[in-house]
């Protein structure tokens, strides 16, 4: 999203404060939409990231006095590090089936690659032997009781069982946009009514104890009175947002690093 299009449609083309004399208060509202805005809009779509996690790496597991079930790790990013992002859910870990890919295997990476390679040479053996591998898989995975478990227990802090330690897995996480610039244009309507709305919040909390102004062309009324229900519809818009289906608010998009 273009950053000087974003602010100048929010100050001056929608709510006009320009026209009101409010070009000092910019900066100001700059870092509100940076600090409130943003992490709002992240909490109900959030940014897809993912990241490596060595798993037979000693530096990334939190050192414990005593014998636990499971084992916690810290996941060390250099990407979540520059930006400072929090992360808000670990929703997805897989092998990442370094050295040792399976191309007969559902769960790995390798499988659909080899499908498509060779979908011109596919055979009806071949599909049979195929469909009854899955088969075989999915009733040992059915009959094997200690399933892999996953917890986000901190900031940073990923606690697993029922894993393997000397393997590497792939994570996706859901982390906040770090900057306007990294937020698609498809969310563009959706994240400037937001904004919009943060803004008549802070406004409406200052100006309306202020008389009016007096100018050399005049008396100017910064008493907006529609703002006042700013923060009622804040919610209500929020709340509209959250009932939306997940395929609708989270979609395959990733923030940019530029």
């Amino acid at each position: 999203m273009n950053v000087n299009n974003f602010y100048r449609e929010v100050f001056e083309d929608s709510l006009g404060l320009d026209v009101l004399g409010l070009e000092n208060r910019f900066s100001d509202l700059v870092r509100l939409i940076e600090r409130k805005t943003i992490m709002a809009f992240s909490n109900l779509i959030p940014a897809t990231y993912r990241t490596v996690l060595d798993l037979a790496d000693p530096h990334n597991i939190v050192k414990k006095e005593h014998h636990t079930l499971g084992v916690e790790y810290y996941i060390d990013d250099p990407v979540l590090d520059m930006f400072n992002l929090a992360i808000l859910e670990v929703t997805h870990m897989e092998p990442c089936n370094v050295g040792n890919r399976d191309p007969y295997d559902p769960d790995s990476s390798a499988y659909y690659s080899s499908l498509v390679a060779s979908r011109q040479n596919m055979t009806l053996e071949g599909v049979m032997m195929g469909s009854q591998y899955t088969t075989n898989r999915t009733l040992i995975d059915s009959s094997i009781p200690f399933k892999p478990y996953k917890e986000l227990r901190g900031p940073r802090t990923l606690y697993l069982r029922n894993c393997s330690f000397n393997t590497c897995l792939e994570l996706t996480l859901k982390v906040p946009w770090p900057n306007i610039v990294s937020i698609p244009e498809e969310y563009r309507e959706t994240f400037i009514t937001l904004a919009k709305l943060d803004i008549k919040i802070k406004l409406w909390n200052e100006l309306r104890y202020m008389e009016d102004v007096v100018t050399p062309t005049g008396n100017l009324n910064l008493r907006v009175s529609d703002w006042e229900s700013a923060e009622k519809e804040r919610e209500e818009f929020l709340k509209e947002l959250k009932l939306k289906s997940l395929p609708d608010r989270v979609g395959p998009s990733y923030f940019h690093i530029l």
